[in-house]
């Protein structure tokens, strides 16, 4: 009757490692960055490769490539930590804690002040405001018609009956 005992291992006790949702320890995902284009405006660039330099290009001419290449992989879905390589480098140059909380960062850098990880906020795309602009002046135009209310230029008669 012994015989059939089974006894647990000790290792059976640990508990597998997990993360802040309660799901199992994330993946550690790499790039390789490579020097993109250089703009006179904003200077050099970067593009980040997923894997490698073989592998998918998922972000080009960045100059806060390593924040853009997060929110890269956010989108297609991936979570956990990044490795950072440049290429041609022996060793990982950044590594990432947190993919999804990077993806939230971004670099700002301007005349008056010097490189500041601050929140993110997609810019809009060349042509938004004019399109939003146009879209909104047609809008109040068909509002102010389903109101009633006559857009239309003024006659000479209406002009002379206001002082």
């Amino acid at each position: 009757m012994l015989a059939n005992l089974r006894v647990p291992s000790p290792m059976s006790f640990v508990p597998k490692p997990r993360d802040f949702a309660g799901l199992p320890a994330a993946t550690t995902h790499t790039i390789t960055i490579a020097l993109g284009n250089f703009d006179r405006r904003r200077g050099q660039t970067y593009n980040a490769f997923l894997g490698g330099i073989g592998g998918p290009q998922i972000v080009r001419n960045s100059t806060a490539v390593e924040y853009d290449a997060c929110r890269a992989l956010v989108a297609r879905g991936l979570r956990g930590r990044l490795e950072v390589w440049r290429q041609g480098s022996q060793f990982a140059s950044m590594t990432i804690a947190s993919i999804a909380k990077a993806a939230l960062l971004t670099v700002r850098e301007d005349a008056h002040h010097g490189p500041d990880l601050v929140p993110y906020r997609p810019r809009p795309r060349v042509g938004d405001a004019a399109r939003r602009r146009k879209r909104q002046s047609k809008l109040s135009y068909f509002a102010s018609i389903k109101d009633g209310q006559d857009r239309s230029i003024p006659s000479n008669q209406e002009k002379e009956s206001h002082p």
